[in-house]
């Protein structure tokens, strides 16, 4: 039954998806990335900082990392570093202005109160930086040269070894590849991952992609592969951390947007950086 709901969810999210980021023009793409990242950081946001935190700071974070995101592909770098700076200046005088209510009395229970403002400032700096700075470069391989087939590569590598992981792992899995953090993850699992990442570059290379060299297939199927599975398990410290199975509910048998882009958002880097050196 799971299987079936994360089939019908994927095959939904790629019809919908693809024909809008194919024939929408670069736009699209960046349209597609700032409603990820404002997913992303939604899903961050409600997993670490709980309902203990105001719904309105979760938001402000939120809609900040729009913000600085939407500057940075519009406007570019130098914008960027501009908005990140202003951002952390402003959560900084905010949470000065909110330590300062809760000093009024020095109490055990004031002191949590305390911790919980340090602990809602860093995960939101935090959050900002980090998905901010990642997710940026999917605009960024877009915007080079054959960007669009990049892209589609790029998803294309990830997600095909996500699922060349999952069936992988659950036949052949024995040997636990990370048991702290993911305690399902396999060893087996990581390699046939790796393995269905190499072939769906293949397949890019055949159906659209004829530029590319088999050396090329082979190198990015497995950046793909092994940074998608990095992403993966750091989300899943996230998610070990605060006590949760899945980021949202948003896509049946997949979790949140964040259970499904974890891979994206750790891979797209260092496409680009091969993108570049290379091509």
């Amino acid at each position: 039954m799971m299987l079936k709901k994360r089939v019908i969810s994927a095959l939904i999210a790629i019809g919908v998806g693809a024909p809008f980021i194919i024939f929408a023009g670069k736009f699209a793409i960046y349209l597609f990335t700032l409603i990820i990242h404002a997913a992303c950081l939604y899903e961050y946001f409600n997993m670490t900082m709980g309902k203990d935190s105001p719904k309105e700071l979760r938001l402000s974070g939120v809609f900040t990392g729009i913000a600085v995101l939407f500057i940075y592909i519009f406007f570019g770098k130098a914008a960027f570093i501009s908005a990140l700076t202003i951002t952390v200046i402003s959560y900084a005088v905010y949470f000065l202005i909110r330590m300062d209510k809760n000093l009024d009395e020095l109490t055990p229970k004031n002191n949590s109160q305390v911790g919980k403002v340090i602990t809602d400032l860093s995960l939101i700096i935090f959050g900002i930086f980090f998905f901010s700075l990642l997710l940026s470069y999917i605009p960024l391989l877009r915007d080079s040269y054959d960007g669009l087939k990049w892209v589609i590569m790029l998803m294309a590598v990830v997600w095909l070894g996500d699922t060349g992981a999952f069936f992988t792992g659950s036949k052949y899995g024995k040997r636990k590849l990370y048991p702290k953090i993911s305690p399902n993850k396999s060893l087996e699992g990581a390699f046939g991952g790796i393995i269905f990442s190499i072939v769906a570059a293949v397949l890019c290379k055949w159906i659209f992609f004829w530029s590319l060299d088999y050396v090329d297939c082979i190198v990015l199927g497995t950046i793909g592969a092994v940074f998608g599975q990095v992403g993966d398990l750091v989300e899943s410290m996230f998610k070990r951390a605060v006590a949760v199975k899945d980021s949202g509910s948003v896509m049946p048998g997949h979790g949140g947007v964040l259970d499904r882009f974890d891979g994206i958002i750790f891979a797209a880097p260092f496409f680009y950086f091969y993108v570049s050196m290379f091509f």
